[in-house]
């Protein structure tokens, strides 16, 4: 009942070989899915009951009881592991973020793909413009390009009053339910952080340009694309104009839960520094 891709295979051999994988793979990642989730609300769970009853002893106890530090916490292996610090995968991070890109502005789903040197965000569905349903497709449109070089991340409570509404009663707060069964009651403060970006000059150069402004998907459109078929930069950039709302500007993201903040913010800030330390390596050849 849903939308439907279709392949051709040059034989039947293969084409019955790639039907086979496929679905051994969606077995594999709706497995793997509902897995995660679970280790997820696990460690949550029980890191909240380690802090409680922490709370509890120091009520009891007094100034005498430790406090809470992150040796005492629970982790799991399969979430914080060298793979995002090593890059040993071409996508680093991947997944569902509420975006605002503007002060005023209100939140919108996003799909995020975090890879070396970019972050890139999608629609994760299309909408009819008259009636506004969602309309069923295979493919996410592209929304925009965030490049690594000259931004900065920060969470919490400097982030949270970026939204404009950064001080709502969180008294009365109920538990968030989301469709992979992942339930949450984590403060919005607590699942905010913020990507800066600082006032830049415009340089006249044919190279780079793509590397150092954010772009949208129209300006990868029509004849003033930035890239070329080949997927090269185009010669018709002449000069790096800034593609986004304000040359300094800073976009909200929101984190479904608190745990997957804390990986998101991680897995940028590594792809930051991976840049940076690229960008260094590149000047030090250029000079000597």
């Amino acid at each position: 009942g849903g939308p439907c891709v279709r392949f051709r295979a040059f034989n039947a051999e293969a084409a019955h070989l790639w039907r086979d994988q496929l679905e051994k793979l969606a077995h594999y990642w709706a497995l793997r899915k509902h897995q995660d989730v679970r280790g997820q609300m696990r460690v949550t769970q029980s890191n909240c009951q380690l802090a409680s009853s922490l709370d509890d002893d120091e009520i009891q106890v007094g100034e005498t009881i430790q406090d809470w530090d992150n040796d005492r916490a629970m982790v799991s292996p399969e979430i914080w592991n060298w793979c995002v610090v090593n890059g040993c995968r071409s996508v680093t991070k991947s997944g569902l973020l509420y975006y605002k890109p503007r002060l005023h502005s209100t939140f919108r789903k996003m799909f995020l793909v975090l890879t070396e040197g970019y972050l890139l965000l999608f629609h994760p569905h299309r909408r009819s413009k008259t009636s506004g349903q969602v309309i069923p497709t295979t493919a996410c449109k592209l929304f925009g390009i965030h490049s690594l070089q000259d931004i900065y991340v920060y969470s919490g409570h400097f982030a949270d009053e970026d939204t404009a509404h950064g001080t709502n009663d969180e008294s009365e707060r109920l538990p968030r339910f989301y469709p992979d069964g992942l339930i949450v009651d984590d403060p919005d403060e607590d699942c905010t952080f913020s990507i800066w970006r600082g006032q830049r000059k415009k340089m006249f150069s044919r190279r780079g340009v793509a590397a150092r402004t954010m772009m949208s998907s129209r300006a990868m459109e029509g004849p003033s694309r930035i890239f070329g078929k080949d997927g090269c930069l185009s010669s018709i950039v002449k000069d790096g104009v800034v593609y986004g709302a304000k040359p300094q500007s800073c976009s909200v993201l929101r984190a479904r839960s608190r745990a997957d903040l804390e990986q998101w913010v991680h897995a940028i800030n590594t792809e930051i520094e991976r840049c940076v330390r690229a960008e260094r390596r590149r000047i030090r050849t250029k000079k000597y």
